[in-house]
């Protein structure tokens, strides 16, 4: 196997490989964290195969291999966890600050002013429908 890394002279497309290869290292990290939920023991390398073709996985310690279609099965089941609750994350970085809220009530409820509040509202109701729950 070829070790590649991210400043590998091998890049020749334009950023296709390294592109490609970034590619590979996420589908090992996301192998390697299907087969520690599988197994917690397991002590594994889970590398990128510079041919393009997957990931090689080498089994350390004695580790009991898994098999290629349970690993498989829990990258999904763990990528349908994920996909289930992305709207939160997105929604959490757009969100109006909390010092925005505190501000606007503020105004609304003392001074009686709800300009800041009107805003405030706008914007979360905005970010709630760009980021609808699934």
């Amino acid at each position: 196997m070829k070790y590649l890394s991210r400043s590998n002279p091998a890049k020749k497309d334009g950023g296709g490989f390294v592109d490609k290869f970034a590619e590979g290292d996420a589908l090992a990290i996301k192998t390697f964290k299907a087969i520690r939920n599988i197994n917690p023991s397991a002590r594994t390398n889970c590398l990128y195969n510079a041919a393009g073709d997957g990931i090689n996985i080498e089994w350390l310690y004695g580790t009991t291999p898994i098999s290629q279609s349970d690993i498989d099965a829990k990258i999904a089941e763990m990528d349908a966890v994920y996909d289930a609750v992305a709207y939160q994350d997105a929604r959490e970085y757009d969100y109006p600050s909390v010092n925005e809220f505190i501000e606007a009530y503020t105004e609304k409820e003392i001074d009686g002013d709800s300009t800041k509040w009107d805003a405030y509202v706008i914007k979360r109701n905005k970010v709630k429908t760009d980021n609808p729950k699934p």
